[in-house]
């Protein structure tokens, strides 16, 4: 039923649309997972979050736009026992943790009351 009223209002080329626009695998995995909302407060927070991001692109802000590589097949194979990263890998580690703290820099350098929904919506990464 949900999903035939998502293809009726057309919201399955919105989200091929967007799909389409993501950077790397885990943002096209988010998109897919992406369901028709009810709920005033989430699609109200969705639509903050997309607005305060749409205003980082605009504004030509530093924000980073690259590295975000998918490294959770990597990190899965890690938790065996005896085994060691490769070096491609690490290199793709050590620029995916570049990238988030590059992100985590461009937040905490920017005016507190600007973008406050994204803040909230990162503040678990440490």
């Amino acid at each position: 039923m949900r999903l035939r009223l998502e293809k009726k209002l057309g919201f399955d080329k919105v989200r091929a649309s967007v799909r389409g626009r993501c950077l790397s695998v885990g943002g096209a995995e988010l998109v897919d997972n992406m369901r028709f909302e009810t709920r005033f407060a989430k699609i109200d927070r969705f639509l903050n979050q997309t607005d305060e991001f749409r205003e980082i692109l605009i504004s030509n802000s530093n924000f980073p736009s690259q590295d975000y590589i998918d490294m959770r097949a990597e990190l899965e194979r890690l938790r065996l026992s005896g085994t060691y990263i490769e070096t491609d890998s690490l290199f793709d580690l050590k620029k995916s943790l570049i990238t988030l703290n590059q992100c985590q820099v461009f937040f905490k350098n920017s005016e507190e009351e600007e973008y406050t929904t994204l803040k909230q919506f990162i503040q678990h990464i440490h």
